[in-house]
């Protein structure tokens, strides 16, 4: 067996996860990024979140 073939699949977190999947969608043109104004516009948009 060989030294890579030893070593184990990095594990990430379940956020971590989804968000490698949303990049992924996004580079992948299956979804579109989102886009900003300002800074103002992403902080209203993390209030909305809570």
């Amino acid at each position: 067996m060989s030294k890579d073939e030893n070593k184990e699949q990095a594990k990430y977190n379940i956020t971590t996860e989804l968000a490698m999947e949303e990049a992924r969608k996004i580079i992948n043109g299956e979804i579109e990024a989102k886009s900003y104004e300002s800074i103002n516009e992403i902080l209203d948009e993390i209030d909305m979140e809570e």
